[in-house]
């Protein structure tokens, strides 16, 4: 049995703590969406999810995580570094 069994879906607290790192809340849809299915995608679309302690492997590239990423390098790019 493995350490973390896979869970689809997250939890209100997760989507909260996504919110609040990424500085923004997101639409109730999304939101919803979430709940249903994070860590899921759509056909061959990626749908970012938001880290979930209950099943970290799936969830690891987090929509935090490209946030941070994606914030960093548009930072780097603009100020000629």
């Amino acid at each position: 049995m493995p350490k973390y069994p896979r869970v689809i879906g997250t939890t209100i607290e997760a989507i909260s703590q996504a919110e609040a790192a990424v500085g923004f809340h997101f639409p109730a849809s999304f939101r919803s969406w979430l709940l249903d299915n994070n860590g899921l995608g759509i056909e061959a679309i990626r749908i970012f999810p938001v880290f979930d302690e209950r099943d970290p492997r799936t969830t690891w590239g987090s929509i935090v995580r490209e946030h941070e990423s994606a914030k960093s390098y548009w930072d780097d790019v603009f100020r000629g570094s």
